[in-house]
């Protein structure tokens, strides 16, 4: 049976949320044709759509952790139900009447089938949140990776005109720097892609036993 308490959820995947090491000054590449920037700017429109990403992940994260929440106190009320029920059976055995025990059993079957589906709704929504924080922690390393390989493609825009931004300027930092951000990015994809499938099942054992809870309920 569920501990009714307060989950607290810690991860350490967390993107850093500092920016690249290796940086090139937009100003530099200012004089070079906008036809000759397309890999600079293909990488720019990646940024936008990792920062919506993340932006997005963010809401969900939240969207989900209320919805917890709801379903910990539907949960608490659940068990009580149940308790209820089981006090009312006590009271109807000891009564006597066939008629109010029998009523009185059905009640405390139809409490413990909702119980069973809070609980399976708490698991899963406790899932489902540690799945959204995987999820966030992605997005915002593909902030990260897509900031790197920014700057990489200045970088080699600049080291293909000939431009040196400055005296240890090398094209190789820029790349190393944007692989390690990539891979980085990657792995956080995968964890969260790891989870995925338990969040799906946990979904799918709750809508079971929540139909059968409301189908008895319905015929009580």
């Amino acid at each position: 049976m569920r501990k009714l308490s307060i989950l607290v959820l810690t991860f350490g995947l967390g993107a850093c949320s500092s920016g690249p090491k290796y940086k090139i000054d937009d100003s530099v590449l200012a004089s070079v044709p906008v036809a000759d920037k397309a890999g600079v700017l293909s990488a720019q429109n990646e940024q936008n759509q990792a920062q919506a990403e993340v932006t997005k992940a963010k809401a969900d994260l939240e969207s989900a952790e209320r919805d917890l929440d709801i379903a910990e106190n539907e949960y608490k009320a659940a068990k009580l139900n149940l308790d209820t029920a089981k006090l009312n059976q006590k009271a109807a055995d000891e009564s006597g009447d066939v008629n109010r025990k029998n009523s009185a059993a059905r009640d405390v079957h139809v409490a413990d089938m909702g119980v069973q589906a809070a609980d399976a709704k708490v698991d899963w929504l406790e899932k489902k949140v540690k799945w959204q924080k995987y999820t966030r922690d992605a997005a915002e390393a593909h902030t990260q990776s897509s900031a790197a390989k920014y700057e990489l493609e200045k970088a080699k825009l600049a080291a293909a005109k000939n431009i040196k931004p400055s005296d240890d300027f090398n094209v190789m930092n820029f790349e190393s720097e944007s692989l390690d951000k990539q891979k980085r990015y990657s792995d956080s994809e995968m964890e969260a892609d790891r989870l995925k499938p338990d969040v799906d099942g946990l979904e799918r054992k709750y809508t079971a036993l929540s139909q059968q809870y409301n189908d008895l309920k319905n015929a009580h």
